[in-house]
């Protein structure tokens, strides 16, 4: 799945993402909003963001019994618009190689505070107006 530049620019100047992600049983949803300054970034196609300490570990251990995983991101200025960004991630825990080598990526203080980066391999990209969404 390609993601052009100027789609690239649009994400990594969003100040808030959504993650969501399921298990195969049960009948909830995790979604989750982040937003760390600097905390998601697009490399080679894929996108990269860092899982921080503090909330529940749902997002882990879903994509570990499965891989399923939804990016949404919507914009709250005057040129509405959400993107979704379906993928299969993966999950690099906080001391091994592929966590260090990626943590590079991020432009961030306080490193200590996150206990994984999470990759996903994007196949589908999909938009929608966003004029539902209030301007902030």
């Amino acid at each position: 799945m390609m993601i052009t530049t100027e789609l690239k620019k649009w994400v990594e100047s969003q100040h808030l993402f959504f993650v969501s992600t399921a298990p195969l049983r049960g009948k909830h949803l995790n979604i989750s909003p982040k937003g760390i300054k600097h905390s998601l970034t697009i490399v080679d196609d894929k996108i990269f963001f860092i899982d921080c300490f503090g909330s529940g570990i749902e997002t882990i251990s879903h994509l570990q019994e499965n891989s399923r995983i939804c990016i949404m991101m919507c914009s709250f200025d005057n040129k509405p618009a959400i993107w979704r960004f379906h993928g299969t991630g993966m999950v690099h825990l906080k001391g091994t190689r592929k966590y260090q080598n990626y943590l590079s990526f991020f432009d961030i203080n306080n490193k200590e505070n996150y206990r994984s980066i999470i990759e996903v391999d994007v196949f589908l990209t999909s938009r929608s107006c966003g004029f539902g969404v209030p301007v902030m």
